[in-house]
């Protein structure tokens, strides 16, 4: 039986890699990216840096652009074909330069964005992402060739990355509201705990910190046993269900006491406590 055989190349787009992280300096493969959001405000601020090195052995190409996203109440970031109801898009007043940028090994350099027309906003927050695609490299025709076998199949995948970097205006006095609700411990197997919760926001801006779960024992001690940076309640979203996993738990009893979640600012002078509940064992 003759074999079909495949010429065309293919391509596998991989999901955007969105910047969370505990420092405000992110690195993902072979890229340093800094800072990992870009936050305007509309009274004072007029232009931004993002500081992008190459860390690897070979040389590397990304085209930028923004893109509008969406988060599910589960933490899904879904692509935007167009703009939705109470999202406000930020690029329309954003321009960026350069467009696209050829990193050397080791080279480093700086994406300008600059804010427009900021007299034109009303208040309130406005949201994109600008968006880092790297460009796969291509080999020649001839090489493809080689690869593939005769009367075979030739298909080759190449990864392509993408990383979004939060960019927000805002503008006019922030308000906002968050809850943390229905706290519940889960298990996994016999090994994972988790503690899942829904995260409620009303106001005009998104929330972004860091979550801390301590177990307080019926003696009052306190012991941390869960911590994530970089969670975000955006501001076109009313609910995001979360879970923590806990850690640490060797000396901990799960079965007494009481279980305290905290929602904290991050990246601001003088940290904010956004939210604290508290669950009964």
């Amino acid at each position: 039986m003759r074999a079909i055989v495949f010429n065309k190349t293919c391509f596998f787009f991989a999901s955007l890699i969105y910047l969370f992280s505990i420092s405000d300096v992110f690195s993902q493969g072979n890229l340093l990216i800094h800072p990992k959001r870009l936050n305007f405000d509309a009274k004072k601020d007029r232009v931004k840096t993002l500081n992008l090195t190459n860390t690897g052995k070979d040389s590397a190409t990304y085209k930028i652009s923004f893109v509008e996203i969406k988060m599910t109440p589960e933490g899904e970031i879904k692509k935007l074909d167009s703009i939705l109801p109470g999202h406000r898009s930020a690029s329309e007043y954003l321009r960026y330069f350069p467009k696209t940028i050829r990193l050397a090994p080791n080279e480093s350099q700086l994406i300008k964005v600059q804010l427009l027309n900021a007299g034109q906003l009303a208040e309130g927050e406005y949201r994109s992402h600008l968006y880092l695609r790297a460009v796969p490299k291509v080999k020649p025709m001839e090489q493809q060739r080689n690869a593939s076998r005769e009367n075979g199949m030739g298909v080759r995948i190449t990864p392509v990355f993408g990383y979004g970097i939060t960019t927000i205006i805002r503008k006019g006095e922030p308000k906002l509201s968050v809850g943390l609700e229905n706290l519940e411990l889960e298990s996994v197997g016999e090994d994972l705990r988790f503690l899942a919760m829904d995260m409620t926001r009303t106001g005009n801006v998104s929330s972004y910190g860091e979550i801390i779960v301590q177990h307080i024992s019926e003696n009052g001690k306190k012991s941390r046993i869960g911590l994530v940076k970089g969670v975000a309640v955006y501001a076109d979203a009313d609910l995001r269900r979360f879970k923590v996993q806990l850690k640490d738990l060797k000396n901990t009893d799960l079965t007494s006491g009481q279980l305290e979640v905290s929602y904290y600012s991050m990246g601001q002078p003088g940290r904010e406590l956004y939210a604290q509940s508290t669950l009964e064992l």
